[in-house]
């Protein structure tokens, strides 16, 4: 009995997980689909099977120090997600040091499991401006004791490469917390971020209302103003000139579970406007320099869960998307024919 109790204690600190999703989706003739190869047809609507999501997550926890590995599959392949190590300082343990690859420490979506979200994917912005929501670097988050008067703070700091979750370019990093300093000739690039979360039980079930915002400065190319994500450097060409922008992105969560049912409905509003400076016609202008690029977008999702058991969770998701028209950005005269309907089957173990 005390050998299989030593052999229980040491299995306990090893944990695997994992969830698949499984999902079939339909666009209209101009979206953009999560799995699956893009559109065919120019003048059709067209749909596709795929598998989005397929995690399976090691890791090793002896109260001290923890390492964690977490491979991707989907569709287009096989990646990593997590790969870190992380030391509690061992008087309190409310006091870490990270180094590896994990989830960047802002905000609240970026550390939400796809297992667990609402909606099929994160908001636009998180999308644009934190892809794979992880990146290489190192971070120290420091806790006072839980009995101090402000044992309910907490402070996340990092240095990160700035390529998600792909090898370092060059010798600039960016920093994750309180900046204070401009070094370097680098543009800058600058988000500040307000999240609340609130949730209440009533006679029809729970509310849930999460709601977040970023704004703040992007440097991007003429052609995306998307974070970088690749392991190269780009190329010394014109396109790849950056652009600076002033942005501002937010998106609301209404998530109510109905009574003691496995349902939820789930209503989501999602806005992204990446040049603040432009509306409208004065977008894509001759000589202005702008594109398609700098309109804005939004998104309202609705949908519904259902939830067999704590494993098995099925998914139904309309997306009605809206872009900014100009006059002068071919193809974005008018809304774009882009709503996506998604219908995905998750098992989490």
């Amino acid at each position: 009995t005390t050998t299989l109790d030593k052999i229980v204690r040491k299995l306990s600190k090893f944990k695997v997980s994992a969830y698949i999703q499984g999902q079939f989706q339909y666009g209209q003739e101009d979206a953009t689909l999560k799995v699956g190869d893009k559109n065919e047809h120019e003048d059709k609507g067209f749909n596709r099977f795929g598998i989005r999501r397929g995690r399976l997550k090691f890791e090793y926890n002896d109260g001290i120090g923890t390492g964690a590995v977490q491979i991707e599959a989907n569709d287009k392949g096989v990646s990593f997600r997590d790969l870190y190590i992380g030391i509690k300082d061992p008087w309190t343990k409310r006091c870490q040091l990270m180094a590896g690859v994990f989830n960047r420490p802002f905000g609240h979506e970026i550390g939400y499991s796809t297992s667990g979200l609402e909606s099929p994917e994160r908001a636009t912005i998180i999308q644009y401006f934190f892809p794979d929501e992880r990146d290489l670097g190192a971070m120290l988050t420091l806790r006072a004791k839980e009995t101090s008067p402000i044992g309910f703070l907490r402070l996340d700091a990092g240095l990160f490469a700035g390529n998600s979750i792909n090898r370092e370019t060059d010798s600039r990093k960016k920093f994750i917390a309180v900046d204070k300093g401009e070094t370097g000739t680098y543009m800058k690039r600058e988000y500040i971020g307000l999240d609340a979360q609130f949730s209440f039980k009533n006679s029809w079930g729970t509310t849930s209302l999460r709601g977040e915002g970023l704004l703040g400065t992007q440097p991007g190319i003429a052609g995306s103003s998307k974070s970088p994500n690749t392991g190269t450097r780009p190329a010394n060409e014109p396109e790849n000139s950056l652009f600076k922008r002033p942005f501002i992105g937010y998106f609301f969560y209404l998530v109510h579970d109905i009574g003691t049912t496995p349902f939820s409905a789930v209503l989501k509003y999602d806005v992204y406007d990446p040049n603040t400076k432009l509306k409208g016609n004065e977008i894509g202008v001759e000589n202005s320099l702008t594109s398609k690029t700098d309109l804005a977008q939004s998104t309202l999702g609705i949908g519904a869960l259902y939830r067999f058991n704590k494993h098995i969770r099925v998914q139904a998701y309309y997306e009605f998307n809206f872009n900014e028209k100009s006059d002068f950005v071919k193809g974005y005269e008018k809304d774009r024919e882009d709503d996506v309907f998604t219908l995905r089957l998750q098992y989490k173990f």
